[in-house]
């Protein structure tokens, strides 16, 4: 076996952390959670825990449920493959990263679980709060390449689109983007991302006029771009990008109320 990067409690043994891989019960993501943060596994175990939670069959379990217990599957896995990714020291295979570019904003496209406290559980599902975060620490990633941004950003639209959120939502959205302009993403592209934003409000109200739906992604696209504009503005990058976000927001807001 190799050599700990870390030092780990004495009585676990290789059996028993394997017997904790592909489980999602809390006792086994939280000890599995605790040992990526304190360097406790392996290389190889490092390996072993992104493989069994990036597999479809945990991070994507039954996807497209808008209520259930797969939800806590899917958060726990996006978490414990973020504290891997955070705890990588270029000791994930490169098939593996490749692999997270291509499946995370699939995966945030397709959610459709937007609960934050589940009551009957006694226990938060947060799952696209996980996501995104799982999604920012991959941008930073030192093998990020900005060919993945067009799919990122179109996952990020899809995202304002799923409902009212219950938290910080919005604001984890806009921090993604954040997150892209820290990988010098070009400007053109952050201009058009914004621009079609909201187009996409102007015409789902043409062609259906002011729904729930409608005032609950409105709502969510209008946080995301106050956020986003506050976070460029303090920058002092991307002035287009801000010119654009500062006029739809004057615009939209009631009785033209501007952001200071």
């Amino acid at each position: 076996m190799e050599k700990l990067k870390g030092r780990r409690p004495t009585e676990w043994t290789t059996e028993q952390f394997f017997s904790l891989i592909g489980r999602t019960d809390d006792e086994a993501v939280y000890t599995l959670a605790e040992g990526l943060s304190r360097n406790w596994w392996t290389v190889e175990e490092q390996r072993h825990i992104v493989d069994a939670y990036a597999s479809d069959e945990r991070l994507a379990e039954q996807i497209g449920e808008e209520s259930g217990r797969s939800v806590f599957t899917r958060a726990s896995s996006a978490t414990l493959l973020t504290l891997a990714l955070e705890a990588d020291e270029g000791v994930l295979r490169s098939d593996q990263l490749e692999r997270l570019f291509a499946q995370v904003p699939r995966i945030l496209s397709e959610e459709r679980d937007v609960r934050s406290y589940v009551a009957t559980e006694e226990t938060w599902a947060h799952v696209v709060g996980a996501q995104l975060k799982l999604l920012r620490v991959l941008i930073r990633h030192e093998t990020f390449e900005k060919k993945y941004a067009p799919v990122i950003l179109q996952a990020l639209t899809t995202a304002c689109w799923k409902g009212a959120y219950e938290d910080d939502e919005a604001e984890q959205i806009a921090a993604v983007v954040v997150a892209l302009v820290e990988q010098n993403v070009e400007e053109t592209l952050l201009v058009e991302w914004v621009e079609r934003l909201f187009e996409r409000l102007s015409q789902f109200v043409e062609w259906n006029g002011y729904t729930p739906h409608y005032v609950q992604s409105r709502n969510v696209t209008m946080h995301v771009a106050q956020a986003l504009y506050f976070q460029l503005r303090m920058r002092r990058v991307h002035e287009q990008v801000q010119s654009i976000l500062y006029s739809e927001i004057c615009n939209r807001l009631p009785n033209g109320g501007g952001v200071r």
